[in-house]
């Protein structure tokens, strides 16, 4: 086997790749109607959940390894498909993941974290960033309806992820402490 030392970033370097890979990703994060509305039958988790979870996690990866992935993800919907998997009841480890994409997202971008806030209120925000692997614990039946009912697409401004952006944002999440996330577990 070929063992490659280079980044996610750098192995997606085509334009249309990088952005067919992210729609692609996004798209297994989007539950069906059907699948939403489907009765659980057992607790054996769908394949629609564990390709949601996958999804999620590569996603974050991406994310995190490449701005330039990040910011084709949120400008494609990701922020909003992520947050409907955080209310995804179903399956903790979809919630789990799509929390800690969500998590850097909000932590590269002020739009991501405004938009976070309106959903989840600035305490359960806060929460949220301390601990984002653990939130799903904490939603009551109220917040989960919001969240998923949410439609919101997050627009980035033209130099979103500038100096001055990353200022702001540092300032807001300043008496966060950023916990390292372990993507594997």
């Amino acid at each position: 086997a070929v063992v490659s030392t280079q980044s996610t970033g750098e192995l997606v370097t085509h334009d249309e790749v990088k952005e067919g890979v992210i729609a692609g990703l996004i798209s297994l994060l989007t539950p069906t109607l059907d699948d939403a509305l489907r009765p659980p039958v057992s607790d054996t988790p769908l394949p629609q959940h564990l390709q949601q979870a996958a999804a999620a996690k590569v996603l974050g990866l991406m994310c995190e390894d490449s701005t330039e992935l990040a910011t084709i993800a949120v400008e494609e919907g990701a922020v909003q498909s992520l947050i409907v998997v955080l209310s995804n009841v179903r399956h903790p480890p979809s919630q789990k993941h799509s929390a800690r994409t969500l998590s850097h997202l909000v932590r590269m971008f002020t739009e991501v974290h405004d938009t976070l806030k309106e959903c989840l209120g600035p305490d359960l925000l806060e929460e949220f960033l301390k601990a984002p692997e653990e939130i799903h614990k904490k939603l009551t039946p109220t917040q989960l309806d919001k969240l998923i009912s949410t439609n919101t697409q997050v627009i980035l401004p033209q130099n979103s992820s500038d100096d001055e952006s990353m200022e702001l944002l540092q300032q807001q999440t300043q008496a966060i402490e950023d916990p390292i996330l372990p993507w594997f577990y």
